[in-house]
């Protein structure tokens, strides 16, 4: 034991007469070595010590060396316990230096375990941190998850952040003051390609910030339009001061980011976990971590649920109001939003003062919503407009009926898993097949939509292998590598544009009556209307270009238009007709045809059955095709 003490001075470069010989340390490492203190899980929670990638290294996810005290601490658990206990009795340093200070979460529960006595310890004050807890004045923690955002490949799967509510009254403007913990690559604003792959390959540094609660929602809500469902969760007060105390230790820390696994969901399933250590959620990701997935997670912990409250996005608030207005009314606040008409217009002044209320409301917010999209796009925003439109509602002393924003159905806890497996028979138009399949992440257009973002289809690694019995041959039929589709709806108000992109590899039959595996990217743009809540059409341009050799130079490329109908007669059946055109014009002039019929009946959220049928008319070959499969999310 004095050996490792004289270790730990010449790596630490500490005063060892201040604790080398000390017995009573001597004593607490050695009691902590019988308890097998260094095995516990909430010690390894506080180091954040796991497997890497590999699964056959087991260290500290933090890359920071500040944050241990051995220079073998993010491996050695049992050093860096002893090498803690060790600082415990530094007497030089000052408060807010010390060990003590620093790592408070270490310090309590070393107290605690060791039943250490207090007295024999330098007395710490600790006032910086004292008063950190003080301004956060935190009385419960909230699990908040925006939605999915495609426009961002950081959000394409959601996002989690924790929100620390206050002690001090429960009221909207005194929430909307409450800090919140957030974790996110720093990645310098990179973005493309680089940021894609770096993210994937832990090239960027990880790290836990705090921000008002008001900023993110200024963010999550007006600028990306996001809605946002809040998650209290049912922590004791010890429990959560320990988080807090945690979070104190890691605030100023770095570790290794992985978009993939070690991502921000991960990270604040390492922060639950600290504050209740029987929690067992980050081993149930080792693979990958999709926020959804993560919110499932800890929604299923039996009690730790509080209550769940839904925050609507500007552009739903803009939807409900305008709701309340007639076509004429709704034009005049756009036309007030956008400068066509003036304050003093007839169409403004004529209309009874309950009316003209909603109708400066609704410019107000709708050029809010326009001012948004300006500052995403680092354009300069019509200021002096805003405030006009504010002031003059200011100048009507009457009260606006509530807004009713219907809430979603289905939270995002309570949709499918993201992995999903797939088994089926079919005939292709000459044989007989059986196709077993498999996609990573996460959801598509006819997955059941309740939980996610309506419109929004975003899958990763999708693989399709199909057998023929009587030709006794196994084949590679499909393996898309990512394929996104956004249909958002376009109103009055809001105009989106809908885009798709899909890149992967796909088996087409040619001339020679033989199918190929051809490689192929897909692109579209166009629009899309939602004529009511159960119903979508769609219409988009579309590009294609395939890889193959069957192709003058190796190429084949081709354009032409989609359109697709999908109608929910009730939430667990969606029928989807879909067809498109395709006019190739270099490589091989052809062109093809390809309609669908697909249903999808969901027997349960893991379960569903799907029916699929296809006419298809490419390269001299007019084919029909059936499947039936059964679909397991995962």
């Amino acid at each position: 034991m004095k050996v490792s003490l004289v270790f730990l001075t010449l790596f630490l470069g500490l005063p060892s007469f201040s604790y080398a010989n000390n017995p009573y340390l001597l004593e607490l490492q050695q009691q902590a070595q019988r308890l097998n203190l260094a095995n516990e899980p909430l010690w390894k929670r506080l180091l954040h010590y796991q497997t890497d990638l590999t699964h056959f290294k087991k260290q500290s996810l933090i890359t920071s060396k500040k944050f241990f005290f051995h220079p073998l601490g993010h491996q050695n658990l049992k050093a860096e316990l002893e090498a803690t206990l060790a600082q415990f009795f530094i007497t030089k340093e000052d408060d807010k230096h010390s060990a003590q200070c620093r790592f408070p979460a270490r310090f309590q529960w070393l107290v605690l375990e060791l039943k250490i006595d207090k007295k024999q310890l330098p007395n710490r004050d600790c006032k910086d941190l004292q008063q950190w807890l003080k301004g956060l004045a935190v009385e419960n923690i909230t699990l908040v998850f925006p939605v999915a955002y495609l426009n961002n490949p950081a959000s394409m799967f959601g996002h989690s952040f924790l929100k620390l509510d206050r002690k001090e009254n429960n009221t909207e403007g005194a929430q909307l003051l409450a800090w919140t913990i957030n974790y996110a690559a720093k990645t310098d604003h990179e973005r493309g390609l680089k940021f894609v792959l770096k993210g994937l390959l832990g090239g960027y540094q990880g790290q836990f910030t705090l921000a008002p609660y008001y900023v993110l929602l200024k963010e999550y809500t007006d600028l990306d339009n996001r809605d946002l469902w809040e998650y209290q969760l049912n922590f004791t007060q010890a429990e959560t001061q320990r988080l807090l105390w945690h979070l104190w230790e890691i605030l100023a820390v770095e570790f290794d980011y992985y978009f993939i696994n070690k991502n921000c969901s991960y990270q604040l399933l390492s922060l639950l976990e600290v504050a209740r250590p029987q929690l067992n959620l980050t081993a149930q990701f080792t693979v990958d971590t999709i926020p959804a997935d993560t919110v499932r997670v800890v929604i299923k912990q039996q009690g730790l649920l509080k209550k769940v409250h839904y925050r609507p996005a500007l552009s739903s608030k803009l939807i409900a109001k305008a709701a309340l207005l007639t076509k004429p009314q709704q034009a005049i606040s756009k036309a007030l939003a956008m400068g066509n008409i003036s304050l003093n217009h007839p169409d403004v002044n004529n209309q009874e003062p309950l009316k003209k209320a909603q109708i400066l409301e609704l410019a107000a917010d709708y050029l809010s919503y326009l001012n948004a999209k300006k500052i995403k796009n680092k354009q300069k925003i019509n200021g002096k407009r805003a405030y006009q439109l504010r002031s003059a509602r200011s100048q009507l002393p009457l009260k606006t009926p509530e807004i009713n924003i219907a809430i979603p159905k289905g939270r995002p806890d309570e949709g499918h898993a993201g992995n999903r497996a797939q088994i089926g028979t079919g005939h292709d138009g000459k044989s007989t097949f059986i196709e077993i399949a498999h996609r990573w992440a996460y959801h598509d257009l006819y997955d059941n939509s309740q939980g996610f973002v309506k419109g929004a289809e975003v899958e990763f690694i999708k693989s399709v292998l199909r057998y023929y019995p009587t030709k006794n041959r196994l084949k590679l039929e499909q393996l898309e590598l990512i394929n996104l589709t956004s249909l958002s709806n376009y109103n009055s108000f809001m105009k989106p544009f809908s885009w798709q992109v899909a890149l992967g590899v796909k088996q087409i039959r040619f001339e020679d009556q033989q199918r190929h595996l051809v490689g192929r990217l897909k692109i579209g743009g166009g629009i899309s209307y939602y004529p009511s809540k159960n119903t979508l059409l769609s219409i988009n341009l579309l590009g294609s270009v395939l890889l193959s050799p069957e192709f003058r130079q190796f190429t084949a490329f081709g354009i032409g238009v989609g359109v697709r109908f999908h109608y929910d007669p009730i939430p667990a059946w969606r029928i989807a007709l879909s067809a498109k055109a395709l006019q190739y014009l270099q490589g091989r002039d052809h062109l093809s045809y390809h309609s669908q019929l697909k249903q999808r009946f969901s027997v349960s959220k893991k379960q569903a059955l799907i029916l699929d049928f296809n006419h298809q008319q490419e390269f001299g070959h007019n084919d029909l095709s059936a499947k039936i499969s059964w679909q397991f999310y995962f």
